[in-house]
């Protein structure tokens, strides 16, 4: 008789917590969760401006406005709201990704009414002092000139030119561009997306939702209403053939690879199997990567794939730093367990181990306030359906080895994927001729002639 694991029957009882949901005379989104275990509250604003929206000559401006926001706005200086924040012992965070910026709380219900004045201050009345913006410039580009000494870097920028262009999410901040930033182009994309009906508030915590509501209305209430702007990107290029990008990292001890392949936007139907796909081709050291690359032949600490699904698009990837005698043989087994997934269905037993850890997991990760909003917060920012973290433990449940090789067979072409090869050229680069076309790069992104080596 097959018996289920237990695991699998407490699972599918979790239960996404029920939330409120509002929409205020401005425009902006409120939603409100009770979890009265702690006497604190978490809140998450979402704001739909990420890196994207930024034009290229001006990228890292969107960086800057997230690392300015808190240094001093129109009631309080960057010293003030610092010492505000720390007398209550509460977090305020801002950050910002390609989509999207957020802003970050955490503190005592005791302390709630404060939270949101502060929110208040920092999202709508941030001044981006000239003196602020100087010294986040001169710290960004310092940091640029750190990263350009790390192949991980390095091959992550190459990468999203490859997998991206034209759409922004293949832009990355360089000192020029960081040069070109002004204080008055701050203020323009504040104002102009830094709005309520641009925005959605998550509020978790010891509160009831008619006591949230009337402190947010008292505090954003009068946050000026302005219709969100719609922007429209350009879709990225799918590549046609597959190219080696070598990028010469004179005396590197190692070799980092990075594979890659578009794949599909956060709110695409696919994001649930290619979950459980990727789990068991490289998502922890159980998946095939690892124990192929690691285990069995001994090339490399860890390799690992990862989905990176952001709103326009996405892509799978596949990383290794590896031994630089053995770079060929790790690519050739990056490649055949690629193929692998494409070719064959997986074994049962592997299915059961994706499913029992994604499944597993899944709860232990989100018990939290501060997740549960995250996870909201995702949910209305990308559109996902209204119960998709409800049914997320059955859906993973209901993936079997077809889907797993179907979704194998759509997106992974072995015969297009993105390479990235950074380490010392003159050592590796015969290693590479096999594998397909070869370009090759400075650290400073510039195309180089094969004969420079």
């Amino acid at each position: 008789m097959h018996m289920k694991a237990p695991i699998d029957e407490q699972i599918l009882e979790f239960t996404f917590p029920r939330f409120q949901r509002v929409v205020l005379n401005n425009g902006l989104t409120l939603i409100v969760v009770e979890h009265h275990e702690l006497p604190e509250v978490n809140f998450r604003m979402g704001i739909k401006v990420g890196t994207k929206y930024v034009p290229e000559p001006f990228s890292g401006a969107a960086e800057l406005i997230s690392e300015l926001l808190k240094k001093g706005s129109e009631n309080y200086t960057y010293q003030e709201l610092v010492e505000k924040i720390d007398f209550i012992g509460a977090a305020l965070e801002t950050t910002v990704s390609e989509d999207f910026f957020y802003v970050l709380g955490k503190f005592l219900v005791e302390h709630f009414e404060i939270a949101m004045e502060l929110l208040r201050e920092v999202v709508c009345t941030p001044q981006f002092p000239e003196e602020e913006l100087d010294k986040e410039r001169a710290r960004m580009i310092a940091n640029l000139q750190n990263e350009r000494s790390s192949p991980h870097h390095l091959a992550q920028r190459q990468m999203d030119k490859r997998l991206y262009h034209p759409h922004p999410y293949s832009f990355h901040k360089t000192e020029a561009t960081l040069q070109s930033i002004t204080r008055d182009l701050l203020v323009q994309i504040h104002q102009k997306y830094f709005t309520p009906e641009n925005s959605v508030l998550v509020i978790t915590g010891d509160i009831t939702p008619d006591d949230a509501r009337v402190m947010v209305e008292k505090y954003l209430g009068n946050w000026e209403r302005k219709a969100a702007p719609s922007e429209q990107f350009p879709r990225p290029d799918k590549p046609q053939k597959r190219i080696i990008h070598l990028i010469h990292r004179p005396d590197s001890e190692q070799v980092t690879v990075s594979i890659g392949v578009p794949a599909f936007p956060q709110n695409h139907p696919d994001f649930i199997p290619a979950q459980v796909a990727n789990y068991i081709l490289g998502g922890g050291s159980s998946g095939r990567l690892f124990q192929n690359l690691r285990e069995k032949k001994g090339y490399t600490y860890g390799a690992y794939s990862a989905l990176e699904l952001l709103q326009d698009a996405g892509s799978w990837l596949c990383e290794a730093d590896v031994r630089t005698e053995v770079v060929d043989k790790a690519l050739e087994l990056f490649l055949e367990e690629l193929s692998r997934l494409r070719d064959e269905l997986v074994e049962e037993n592997e299915l059961k181990v994706a499913h029992r850890y994604l499944i597993g997991s899944f709860p232990l990760k989100n018990e939290t306030p501060h997740s549960i909003a995250s996870l909201i917060l995702k949910q209305q920012l990308y559109h996902l359906p209204e119960d998709f973290w409800n049914t997320y433990t059955q859906s993973i449940g209901e993936v079997d080895r077809e889907s797993i090789r179907r979704i194998a067979q759509q997106y992974i072409d072995v015969d297009r994927l993105q390479m990235v090869v950074v380490g010392d050229g003159r050592q590796i680069v015969k290693q590479m001729e096999p594998f397909g076309e070869l370009k090759l790069f400075d650290v400073h992104e510039n195309e180089l002639s094969l004969s420079k080596l």
